[in-house]
């Protein structure tokens, strides 16, 4: 099963919360999910561990895990803080 994940437009520490709940569900599901971060327009260091977080989680049980469509901020943001990842693999 495949799992598309809409990222909205404000990804900071106050949206962590609900969409940590949401994240962690999808893990237990053992889904395969495809990051769609065309609609970023912010986004700070919490929301990004999140996402690292997910994709490690996801790798330890054996699910795949890809950014699919990407905004220019959550480029650039990934970027400075250091985290690279596959391009649309």
């Amino acid at each position: 099963m495949h799992k598309v994940f809409q990222l909205p437009e404000l990804c900071t520490v106050v949206e962590v919360e609900p969409y940590y709940q949401e994240l962690a569900a999808i893990v237990t599901q053992q889904q395969n999910v495809e990051i769609d971060a065309s609609k970023v327009e912010r986004i700070d260091t919490a929301f990004i561990q999140l996402l690292i977080a997910l994709e490690q989680n996801l790798q330890k049980s054996g699910t795949q895990f890809r950014y699919g469509k990407r905004s220019e901020m959550f480029n650039n943001a990934c970027r400075i803080l250091g985290y690279s990842f596959d391009p649309q693999s």
